[in-house]
């Protein structure tokens, strides 16, 4: 499922839950920016209580890029796009499941090695470079 050029933060974690639900033989991975899974990161401890073992994949930057993206298409100035993350691997683990934290770029393959041989829900919290942008879709 994906929700994208529709305006719709926070969609990730709630839809990969229920694909979850609806599909509990296979392996659900939800693909998230760091403000979209932080909106509803609460629902992650849902996942943990009902054994639901979806992988989460954290596109962290500490930026709102899309909103920045949007700010700078329309010609207006960055403003409020900053974000004070925790870190997310941290998370994973208070609340019962697992949590990987990415730094450098070689530490990627091993984190979704062990998260994906997890049985737990598992989130990876991916730190990507807040400067570089992926080009606008239209």
């Amino acid at each position: 499922m994906i929700s994208s050029n529709i305006a719709s933060m926070a969609f990730a974690l709630p839809a990969s839950l229920a694909a979850q639900l609806d599909f509990p033989d296979r392996q659900i991975i939800c693909v998230t920016g760091d403000g979209g899974f932080a909106m509803l990161m609460g629902d992650f401890t849902t996942a943990v209580q009902n054994d639901l073992p979806i992988k989460v994949i954290i596109f962290n930057d500490s930026k709102l890029k899309n909103i920045r993206k949007e700010q700078s298409m329309y010609g207006f100035p960055e403003f409020a796009t900053n974000l004070t993350n925790p870190n997310f691997a941290d998370f994973a683990k208070s609340c019962g499941g697992d949590g990987y934290r990415v730094d450098k770029p070689e530490e990627l393959d091993s984190a979704l090695e062990k998260a994906f041989s997890s049985k737990k829900p598992a989130i990876v919290d991916v730190i990507i470079d807040p400067v570089k942008i992926s080009p606008m879709m239209t």
